[in-house]
């Protein structure tokens, strides 16, 4: 006898929803062009040319607003277009501290014109920043018991 039952997902965390901000850091290297020009700013301000060290590396952030949460990783919606599979750094607010992570976009859908949800798979997450949203997780599983929510 064959069977249609399929294992479709299995979590190893629980997720709770989580309406915070966080930003993504990417590195951008900036092009001769963008050197001269940034030097040229600065001098301006600094007066002295030797006085300046521009490094042609810069961090740009993006914006995103988290939707849920777990130990394993996070939902989100950005106005940024990424990649399936590219490796990031972030950070994001929960309980009124940021947390940094390092996360593997797994899914990438767009929702409309200017907004992409995207899954994101934590990554090397240290056993400290774990347990803090493991924590959180639970304390918010908590509340929603206690209210019948669940």
């Amino acid at each position: 006898m064959e069977s249609d039952i399929k294992r479709i997902q299995r979590r190893k965390f629980y997720r709770v929803n989580l309406m915070s901000k966080g930003h993504f850091l990417i590195e951008k290297r900036l092009s001769d062009h963008e050197i001269i020009m940034m030097k040229e700013r600065m001098v301006k301000k600094y007066k002295n040319e030797s006085d300046l060290i521009i490094d042609e590396t810069i961090y740009e952030k993006f914006a995103f607003d988290t939707i849920d949460i777990s130990g394993g990783g996070l939902r989100i919606f950005t106005s940024h277009e990424f990649i399936e599979g590219e490796v990031l750094t972030g950070e994001l607010k929960i309980a009124e501290s940021w947390v940094k992570f390092k996360g593997e976009l797994v899914r990438v859908e767009k929702k409309d014109k200017n907004r992409y949800e995207v899954g994101i798979k934590f990554l090397e997450l240290d056993a400290n920043t774990q347990s803090r949203i493991v924590a959180y997780v639970f304390e918010v599983e908590r509340n929603l018991i206690k209210k019948g929510l669940i």
